[in-house]
């Protein structure tokens, strides 16, 4: 009698512990991953949401518009003005290949949703257009047309900062493809050796190479260092060996 209560027990506690582990398990969904969830480009009630609102329109610094949407026969349309200007910069936003760049980052206020379900519920009633919020950039138009063209026919990027605020004037990755009609080309573009998708200018590594030289000058200038170091053309650092250009030894 007391083994059968033993084991009784012993059940009831396992059972109560899955309960525990289980309601552990599903509220932490709830509680801390309940935005990525939502906001995950494969949530399909995100993108039948998103069918009904008027994406905000995005602006260059000087107020000339970049991308917008319109409402064509009941269906919402996004539009580029540039094809492949801003493909990198503002990316794309398309139901079967998700979104990239601005279009991503900023989704939620160009969509005007807000983190709480119940809260757009509300923005729902007392905005039953469903328009979603504009978005104006610190880049140029003109100098992002200048930096394109002057990297035209080559890989790479360049970018143009404001020194004094860190505000992003002009940056263009090359190649890039046409954001219009990326739907239709993007079983080649997606397997393309150039790497068009590729934004070079924030997910490209690159060495620093000699325009790193001005800050150890800086550096050498400021601490009034006048050690000597005698260039072998090489240096082995954790037992990596790391040439000069061309393996050129300064002396």
């Amino acid at each position: 009698m007391d083994k059968e209560r033993s084991r009784t027990i012993t059940l009831l506690i396992t059972l109560l512990l899955g309960f525990v582990v289980l309601i552990g398990y599903m509220s932490y969904f709830q509680m801390f991953k309940s935005d990525t969830i939502k906001n995950n480009a494969y949530n399909k009630r995100l993108w039948m949401d998103e069918e009904s609102i008027l994406r905000g329109s995005i602006f260059d610094r000087n107020g000339e518009i970049l991308a917008y949407s319109e409402k064509n026969d009941e269906k919402i349309n996004r539009v580029y003005k540039y094809d492949y200007l801003y493909s990198h910069i503002i990316g794309y936003s398309l139901r079967d290949y998700g979104k990239s760049g601005l279009e991503k980052n900023y989704n939620n206020e160009l969509i005007n949703s807000k983190s709480s379900i119940g809260f757009n519920e509300v923005i729902d009633i007392i905005n039953p257009q469903k328009i979603g919020n504009n978005l104006t950039l610190t880049v140029d138009n003109g100098l992002q047309k200048l930096s394109r063209n002057l990297l035209q026919g080559k890989k790479g990027t360049i970018i143009t900062m404001n020194p004094s605020n860190g505000e992003i004037l002009s940056m263009v990755s090359m190649p890039d493809f046409n954001v219009n009609s990326l739907s239709d080309d993007w079983s080649f573009v997606s397997i393309d050796k150039g790497s068009p998708l590729l934004n070079r200018a924030t997910q490209g590594l690159y060495a620093p190479g000699s325009v790193f030289k001005v800050v150890t000058a800086l550096s050498i200038l400021e601490n009034n260092m006048e050690a000597e170091y005698k260039c072998s053309g090489s240096t082995v650092i954790d037992g990596y060996t790391i040439n000069d250009f061309s393996g050129k030894v300064h002396g």
